[in-house]
């Protein structure tokens, strides 16, 4: 062998007492592979070899890796013959010369490419999906799907329209697709009229099936960034990398029974059914070529898996695709209509179970009382304020509230799942009409929780809500709300002007309204200037404001207002509450705010809130009332220049504390020092208001022994923040 071959193949000596030595030839070969520093490409076992039949049998062994390996280890094969039979110096020298390619292997290789061709075809396709997921859950999300329901958008007519132009966008991408396989000549899919008839179709049925799946989808994601990535990524991998694998692994007989399976439940995902549309269309033309005399499918004809390999044409495709849609469309009925009736069965069975305990109190009103419940024992020793009762009493008066009230709550009570305390708790309260009404408290108090009780966003553990003295359950009810939710609810490329037009006309205003009145709004709310800039191009405080003007288009009664104003700043703030007020003066009107001074400068009422708990109601001033004293103000007296130290108890300090006391005090003092700041000082005074006007002008003409000369003299209430926080 060395003087045959040289260096460059090395002899390895194994005894081969079998009939085939090709077994200790490879145990041979594998450890020499591992630690010999070349590469291996052929190895050859010689004549000495017995076969089955007692011929002399030899064995060649050559790398697959190297792609003349084969023959030229038959040609060393070749080469040890010539030297055994005509000496040293006789060598056969092998030549490769490609076969030439002719017009059936072009076809073939063209063939091959557009196989390959259409299978990458599903990649932009698996991207549709997912936008049309993106954008259902972000409208979900930003609360502008729900502000279009309670303005009065039909369900059905909703979910149409939402398909009609989803699927007229698909339909755009399907004609470009055309039209890149006009240019490019794809044959495989437009090569003859039958061809085209089979790729439109398939094309079609997909984008049908596709929206409604998923719309449905959508529903189990609320970040529109997440069910854009894990829609995009189950796409790729089932209707891409599945469908190239099926073909693979589908050829493995332990693997087949799998993959026939697996391929029958995923087929139910539009993208995968799609994907093997594509791999069949594209491999008939390949088939045809291979096999001239087999019989021509038809390409309508069902998928079957048969001998490890996929025959026949998109029908199955096209099957699986239709039952997707028809049940897509069931479930987005469902999912829908159980969504509407989650918050009607809760109403109703709490209807049902208020009456029902009503009838039992009754029935038992003669019978001896009994030992009151825990609850009931928490309940009488709370300490509630005579304004709830009696604001309880009038609004549960009445079934539907009392006769002016346009908002009505009744015993609302909510809690949310994993938590002890109610969000909400009995809560009892009545709106009048051309009534501003401000829900005031801490975080976590429950005024939100309140609101979204009565836009339809929550529902409620027990309780009723009305609007206009109809059930808000009822979808009559809808059209008279406006709803200025807490965050945003706006669609980012529709402009202020096409957001009030939109909302007028779901809430049924006339051609004439809206050309009359939207304008006057966008012009009181300071964004005519901005009526034509895309929502998302908005500043925060224009947001604010094209919000609040959502809620007041399209002759709404009942407003809820859940902190219009912020994000603004002061002037902007100052401003809008001008327009709240200006614009609201026949609606009825619920406010949640943080700001303080809003609720002074709009409500006509204002209720305290703590813990999900009504504390107080009634008008600011009786608040102010109730909370501290009618006769209780904070007097600041500020003294000019040169006047010393003035500290707690200096002369300056006793003599104006006698000057704010009566002789009619019997009980502790009526003048309190609250504090000392440079030259102001700060006293709590209990008189009448008449009383300190009559001290403050004696201090201010200067004719008071013992005072330095006076500044300012200045008489003030306790805030609603001050009592607020009190509380």
């Amino acid at each position: 062998m060395s003087t045959a071959f040289g260096p460059y193949y090395t002899p390895i000596r194994a005894k081969c007492d079998v009939e085939n030595c090709s077994q200790p030839l490879s145990a041979e070969l594998i450890p020499d592979i591992r630690t010999h520093p070349a590469t291996r490409y052929i190895a050859l076992a010689l004549t000495s070899a017995q076969g089955k039949k007692g011929t002399p049998t030899s064995i060649l062994m050559h790398n697959v890796s190297a792609r003349h390996s084969a023959p030229q280890s038959l040609n060393a094969l070749y080469n040890v013959v010539n030297h055994q039979l005509f000496g040293q110096g006789s060598m056969t020298t092998a030549r490769n010369v490609p076969m030439h390619v002719g017009p059936f292997e072009q076809k073939m290789v063209s063939a091959f490419r557009r196989v390959i061709f259409g299978i990458f075809i599903l990649l932009p396709f698996t991207f549709i999906p997912s936008n049309t997921v993106s954008f259902m859950v972000r409208e979900r999300q930003s609360g502008s799907r729900h502000l279009q329901w309670l303005a009065g958008a039909n369900v059905v007519a909703f979910w149409l329209s939402s398909m009609l132009f989803d699927f007229c966008c698909y339909l755009v991408t399907e004609a470009l697709a055309m039209i890149i396989f006009v240019i490019f000549k794809r044959t495989e899919f437009i090569g003859e009229p039958k061809t085209v008839v089979a790729s439109l179709t398939l094309f079609t049925v997909f984008g049908i099936s596709s929206v409604p799946f998923s719309y449905v989808v959508s529903f189990f994601f609320s970040s529109p960034f997440v069910a854009q990535g894990v829609v995009l990524i189950a796409n790729f991998v089932l209707g891409f990398l599945w469908v190239m694998g099926e073909q693979i692994i589908g050829g493995v007989k332990e693997l087949e029974t799998f993959v026939t399976r697996t391929t029958h439940v995923l087929r139910v995902i539009p993208s995968v059914s799609f994907g093997e549309g594509i791999f069949t269309l594209s491999g008939v033309e390949l088939a045809n070529m291979m096999f001239p005399e087999r019989k021509r499918p038809n390409l309508f004809d069902k998928l079957e898996f048969v001998e490890g390999k996929f025959r026949g044409g998109i029908g199955t495709a096209l099957i699986y695709m239709s039952c997707t849609l028809v049940a897509s469309l069931f479930l987005l009925a469902l999912l829908e209509y159980a969504r509407i009736q989650r918050v009607k069965w809760f109403f109703t069975r709490l209807s049902c179970c208020k009456r029902k305990n009503k009838k039992s109190s009754n029935q038992n009103a003669d019978a001896p009382p009994s030992a009151p419940c825990i609850c009931h024992q928490r309940e009488a020793n709370m300490n509630i304020d005579a304004s709830v009762t009696r604001e309880e009493e009038e609004v549960c008066r009445n079934e539907t509230g009392r006769i002016e009230d346009c908002i009505t709550l009744q015993h609302i009570t909510k809690k949310y799942g994993g938590t002890h305390r109610p969000a909400l708790d009995d809560l009892s309260l009545g709106v009048h009409k051309g009534e501003i009404m401000a829900l005031l408290g801490l975080n976590g108090a429950g005024k939100t929780t309140a609101v979204g009780i009565l836009a339809g966003e929550v529902v409620p553990t027990s309780g009723s809500a009305y609007i206009n003295h109809l059930s808000v359950l009822r979808s009559a009810s809808r059209s008279y709300v406006g709803y200025c939710p807490q965050k945003d609810a706006l669609i980012d490329h529709l402009s202020p002007g096409e957001h009030l037009r939109l909302y007028a006309g779901l809430r049924g205003a006339t051609d004439k309204y809206i050309r009359k009145e939207i304008p006057k709004l966008l012009d009181a709310l300071g964004l005519t200037s901005q009526k034509n800039t895309p929502a998302y191009s908005l500043s925060v405080g224009n947001k604010r404001r094209l919000s609040l003007a959502v809620a007041l288009v399209g002759g709404t009664t009942s407003v809820l207002l859940d902190e219009p104003t912020a994000g603004m700043d002061a002037t902007a703030r100052r401003q809008t509450c001008a327009v709240v007020r200006r614009l609201t003066r026949a609606k009825s009107v619920i406010l949640t705010t943080h700001l303080l001074d809003e609720t002074e400068a709009l409500a006509d009422r204002a209720a305290f809130i703590s813990k999900g708990k009504l504390r107080c109601v009634g008008t600011p001033q009786e608040l102010r009332t109730h909370y501290t004293n009618d006769s209780v103000y904070t007097v600041r007296v500020v003294f000019a220049d040169g006047c010393g130290v003035i500290d707690a108890n200096c002369d300056v300090m006793k003599r104006l504390r006698e000057l704010f006391r009566t002789s009619s005090s019997t009980e502790g003092e009526e003048c309190v020092l609250e504090g000392v700041v440079g030259r102001t000082v700060t006293l709590l005074v209990q008189q009448s208001l008449s009383q300190i006007c009559s001290v403050a002008s004696n201090i201010r003409e200067g004719g008071l022994e013992g005072l330095p000369p006076v500044v300012q003299v200045s008489a003030t209430q306790a805030t609603l923040e001050e009592i607020l926080l009190s509380i």
